[in-house]
């Protein structure tokens, strides 16, 4: 059993991303056999089995994470990695940075529509996924129910806690940030297929997706190991375009996504 465990440390990264995947793509495509009409007597859009299966799809990141960090460290590195999500005292203008890099993001769309000979306006949807968005209490509870159930809360203990550390061990930081970024993308690939996900192409995804990852592992290893920065950057990342729209010529409120 010992050697066992041992051959298995030496290739934890595969073993995280095998049992990752595979664990997801259960739990969505039950999800995808229900918006096919298989199972959907039981299980459909936005019920609470639904809901649930979507959560714990999403989660599926920290739970193997945790549970191989148990596994090969025991309760010390259990510890540790939890502690990294309220990992706070780091300097403000890491959350100032946290913030601001949406801002840039923004100037980045609009710039590329401008090349394309769009007039680009920033516009405030007032509703999004039904919250009220109208005033800063809204956005903050969009915010915040975005961040623990959306994927912010749900995946950061593995692809940062767990993954990107051993990655960096022994690759460029700069490296394992884009191969985190394309590892991400792909598996959210069942999403593609899902209803009112609001996922497009897959190619645009992935190259968003590959500089959200550079930014994060930069925030990462800039405020030694914080996840809850990590945290509100996709939180940040993930509530803006609901928030904000992008009017032209030939586009009507798009997002991030859907531009580049």
């Amino acid at each position: 059993m010992y050697r066992l465990k041992n051959k298995l440390k030496t290739h934890q990264v595969k073993l995280f991303l095998i049992m990752t995947f595979l664990g997801t793509y259960i739990l969505w495509g039950i999800l995808l056999s229900s918006s096919k009409g298989i199972l959907n007597k039981y299980i459909y859009l936005n019920n609470t089995y639904y809901t649930f299966l979507r959560i714990l799809g999403a989660a599926m990141p920290s739970i193997i994470g945790i549970f191989l960090t148990a596994y090969f460290y025991g309760k010390k590195e259990i510890k540790k990695l939890l502690q990294s999500l309220t990992k706070w005292k780091v300097n403000i203008l890491f959350y100032i940075a946290a913030v601001f890099s949406l801002n840039a993001q923004i100037r980045i769309v609009e710039f590329a529509c401008k090349l394309l000979g769009m007039k680009v306006e920033v516009a405030m949807n007032m509703q999004a996924s039904g919250f009220k968005t109208s005033s800063i209490l809204g956005i903050m509870t969009l915010f915040l129910a975005i961040v623990l159930f959306w994927g912010p809360l749900e995946e950061k203990l593995g692809w940062r806690g767990f993954l990107l550390p051993r990655l960096q061990s022994r690759f460029h930081p700069v490296f394992s940030a884009v191969v985190i970024g394309v590892i991400w993308s792909l598996w959210h690939l069942p999403m593609f297929f899902l209803p009112n996900t609001g996922y497009n192409s897959i190619v645009e995804y992935i190259l968003v997706t590959v500089i959200l990852s550079l930014e994060m592992t930069w925030l990462y290893n800039k405020t030694g190991g914080s996840l809850l920065i990590a945290i509100l950057v996709h939180g940040f990342d993930n509530t803006y375009p609901l928030i904000l729209g992008f009017s032209g010529k030939q586009i009507h409120k798009v997002d991030l996504y859907q531009v580049f």
